[in-house]
This record gives C-alpha cells, structure tokens and sequence, in this order.
C-alpha cells in the first residue's frame, strides 16, 4: 500500500473507499480493523472451481449432523429446506453440474450418516475406570483398529498447497468374526472406501444410553474421516487388491489396509493444528467402517463432477472443423465416385 500510512491516512482511504461513514469513526475502530479491512476488500478472490478443488470429497465429523445441511429423520417437509434446487434452466453447464455436485454430496453424507449411526451404535463404546474407550459390542460393518500410522505425505504440486497424496497404513484383528464377514473383510478391494472414526466412549461400563441427545455426543463421536484402499495385506506379505492376476489369498486374522487419504482433508487439519485450534485426529483413530460396495461409489461419482467443473468443456471452437478453416493439406479437391454416376450428363440429371 505504498509504505506505513498511520490511522488517519487509513482512515481518510477508507472513508474515500465508501466503507465507513467518516475520517472520526475509521480512527475509532483503530488502525488494525482499518488495515484488515483494506486487504479483505482488495484480496484476490478465491475462484469457484479453486474453491470446488479444494473441498474434501469424504463427510467429516460436523455436517453429517448439522441439520441446517442435512434434514433429520422426522423432517416432515413443512418447512423449505436450504438445499440447493434443479430447476429447468441453468446459467451455465457448470452451474447445473454444480448444484448436482453439491446435492449428491449430502444424499451421500445422508446415507453414510445411517450407516455409522448403525454400525457405531452395535459397537457399544463403554469407558472403562482408566477413561479408555472399550467396544462390548460386534457389527458386521466395523472393526475396532488394532494399529493405525501414516507413513506418506507427498509434497505439494506446483501452484498447490495441500500435499499431492497421503497414505496410511491400518491395521485390523478379524479373530472372533464370523465367517462370512471374515470373508468380507478380506474381500476389500482397491478404490474401495473406508472410514476412520475417532470414539471416546461418553457411557460408563454398566451405564444406560440417554437415547433424546444427539448421536455425537450420545456415543461421543470426536472425529470422522473417508480414505480409500489401495491394497490389503496379510500378516504373511500376501497382497489382494480385487484388480490384478498377482492377487493372492489371505491367511491368519490380522489385515493391514493401505490406505489413500484425502489431501484436502488433511491440509485442513494440518492448519488447525498448526493455529491450535485442535490435535492431531490421525493418531487417535480406534474404529474402521465399510459399507456395502454397491452403495459405495459416491466418491467416483462427486470426483467425476469435480473433474468436469474444474476442466475446459468441449472441444474448442466449433468453426475449426469447418471444411473452409482446415488446413490446405486436409482439404479434400478430387472425389473418385467410381461406378456410381456413368457420365458428365447423368450427374447432371442427378442434380
């Protein structure tokens, strides 16, 4: 801004700018709030399709229960529910793909939402007298991690700044599983998505659920995160990824899931433990969830939508394939028709 310029000259700007009413109230609010004021109006604005970029695909801990996003179970339809709506016209293609992206987003977080409220409820989280979290419960769907460590962070792509990729590796104890979920677990394929919760169990060994309070609170849900498997190993080294002729059958009980995080995801919670405004969620993580693999494939879908919003549509200018704007090489000069016309005077009559 050309130099230190003190509280008035600030102030002075300000009120020439139209955002206070005059030189005495920008002095009043103080040179700070004037200067945050002056960057917020002349910072670069973020894009719609950065913004899009940049959005985790996989739901959180907050919004699958914030219901001014997500309508709760007794929604009635009386009310007007702010959810983005698809009408009949579009201001662009983007637009419409926008509003698709941002509905199928919650219908998946809505869905996902059931699941672990099912799967995390058969699990019964009880604190023990040391205040550790123990499950006295079994669900087909999740698994209480025996291990989990991240042993990858790429570094960022030029012109980005959350990492290129994350992985992670989680471990999982199928002793006392049934068979058929035995069999399922160890069925995970690559592309497959998961979920690592985070559950400090709120009921005490040998105490009640207070089912009238919400879900989070109710099992004491910290923390919710969406990776994707690349591969699944056994205790032997034998790998299974559902893709390839070099899969192998899986033996024993233990399964380490490798694991591909969301970049975007993790650079958000790497900032807020950078700022302190929380831990480290990826150390704390004690329970796995899958669900059904036919129910399972939102995560290709919004990364379709994505991809389309995000990249130039089409295929350039239309006139380009005009036969007048090819290149003199491609232009076509001489035709053979053969046998089809039998001299100058019948292509006449024919035309």
């Amino acid at each position: 801004m050309g130099g230190t310029k003190s509280a008035p000259q600030l102030a002075e700007i300000a009120s020439s700018l139209g955002v206070v009413h005059s030189n005495a109230q920008g002095e009043g609010f103080g040179k700070g709030f004037l200067v945050h004021m002056l960057v917020r109006r002349y910072q670069r604005r973020e894009a719609q399709h950065e913004a899009i970029g940049s959005l985790p695909l996989y739901p959180d801990e907050v919004v699958p229960w914030d219901s001014a996003q997500l309508p709760d179970l007794d929604h009635t339809g009386d009310s007007c529910l702010a959810l983005p709506k698809l009408n009949l016209q579009f201001l662009t293609l983007t637009d419409y793909l926008l509003r698709n992206f941002n509905l199928f987003r919650l219908e998946a977080t809505y869905d996902i939402k059931q699941d672990i409220e099912d799967a995390v409820t058969r699990m019964q989280p009880r604190q023990l007298m040391s205040g550790a979290t123990q499950f006295r419960g079994w669900a087909r769907m999740a698994l209480p991690l025996a291990d989990f460590r991240l042993f990858k962070v790429g570094k960022p792509f030029l012109g980005e700044a959350r990492p290129s990729e994350v992985r992670a590796e989680a471990s999982i104890n199928l002793k006392g599983c049934r068979f058929d979920a035995m069999k399922e677990w160890s069925e995970i394929r690559r592309h497959d998505v998961v979920f690592l919760l985070t559950i400090s169990a709120a009921v005490r060994e040998g105490g009640k659920v207070d089912g009238s309070i919400p879900f989070p609170e109710r099992v004491g849900l910290v923390s919710l995160r969406g990776a994707e498997v690349v591969q699944v190993v056994d205790e032997e080294g034998h790998v299974f990824t559902g893709e390839s002729e070099q899969d192998q059958k899986l033996r024993g009980d233990t399964r380490k899931l490798e694991l591909r995080l969301d970049t975007a995801q993790y650079h958000r919670d790497a900032q807020s433990m950078a700022e302190g405004r929380s831990g480290d969620v990826y150390q704390t993580f004690n329970l796995l969830l899958r669900r059904k693999q036919k129910e399972n494939n939102f995560k290709a879908i919004l990364d379709s939508i994505r991809e389309l919003m995000t990249t130039p549509l089409g295929y350039g200018d239309p006139a380009a394939a005009s036969y007048w704007n090819l290149p003199a090489e491609e232009q076509v000069t001489d035709y053979d028709f053969y046998d089809t016309f039998l001299d100058l005077a019948h292509v006449k009559e024919a035309f």
